[in-house]
């Protein structure tokens, strides 16, 4: 028998029930450290990272119902039903879209190549802005982005601008980036990184503010997630694309587009439905007192 393995073995043991000894178990790791739980529509609940910074939305569920054509906003905020229509909707009949109850449109005014990359006009722009002006809508803009680079997105904003320049003093909703995933394996956006998103949406607005619209950017649940540097874009609206009982977005938006197959007289084909909430400005934060 060996004795000194033996002696050692049991020292060791003993050393390990002895106070302050023991061995301490590592601190279990929060895998959801730095995140937040959001709703995301029939998905339900999921971890996001959090945004610091950013204002979060306070819109609520008893808030909102359904006319069984429209939804509505009941808050205490001004709300309007609008649409948002391309050449995709074809020829538009704006008095019946207004005698419908409809009280602005966000009309497409061109697009940005996926693949080639050049800019173009929607084949309808004109006459859908000028129609629904005639109408008496409330007039807004957005442009299709595949934008690479700021430089890129500036170059937007001025083909938007141009475009809106006959109809300035007209021009009362928000003039918006639209950028969105082709899904196409030759479009010149695959693998752009999230913050090359950001500062597109982030220069195409500094650019149209700077010619005097309101700017904003629109995007649905997964790039507001997962894609957006919100951070960037605190000084500008937001349109949140996410069909659903309420605009379960949980950061600050103003606008929502509920449905993508909605039916509106006047409109040949579906067309997309959506609220515009008149929120107040974002307060200022209290500067901390200094001693």
């Amino acid at each position: 028998m060996n004795i000194k393995r033996l002696l050692s073995g049991a020292l060791a043991a003993a050393l390990l029930v002895l106070p302050g000894c023991r061995r301490t178990a590592p601190e279990p790791v929060d895998p959801h450290a730095g995140m937040i739980q959001v709703l995301y529509g029939s998905e339900g609940p999921v971890w996001v990272n959090d945004q610091e910074g950013v204002p979060v939305s306070a819109f609520t569920e008893s808030e909102f119902s359904t006319d069984g054509q429209y939804r509505r906003y009941n808050g205490v905020h001004p709300s309007m039903t609008g649409v948002d229509v391309s050449e995709h909707q074809l020829e538009i009949d704006w008095q019946q879209v207004k005698d419908a109850g409809i009280g602005f449109a966000m009309i497409r005014a061109g697009y940005r190549g996926s693949t080639q990359g050049g800019l173009y006009t929607d084949e309808y722009f004109y006459r859908n802005i000028q129609g629904a002006l005639d109408a008496g809508l409330e007039v807004g803009a957005y442009f299709f982005s595949q934008a690479t680079s700021r430089a890129e997105a500036v170059a937007e904003a001025g083909y938007v601008t141009a475009l809106l320049e006959d109809y300035k003093d007209r021009i009362t909703m928000p003039v918006v980036f639209d950028w969105e995933e082709t899904g196409t394996a030759d479009a010149r956006t695959a693998g752009i990184e999230n913050r090359q998103i950001s500062e597109c949406a982030q220069a195409f607005c500094q650019a149209v503010a700077g010619e005097g619209y309101t700017p904003c950017v629109y995007f649905n649940r997964h790039m507001g997630y997962y894609q957006y540097d919100l951070s960037l874009l605190t000084d500008y609206l937001i349109w949140f694309a996410g069909e659903g009982n309420y605009p379960d977005f949980h950061f600050r938006h103003s606008m929502w587009q509920y449905t993508f197959t909605g039916e509106v007289p006047g409109i040949p084909t579906e067309v997309d439905l959506d609220l515009f909430i008149d929120l107040p400005p974002v307060p200022e934060p209290t500067p901390e007192p200094t001693e």
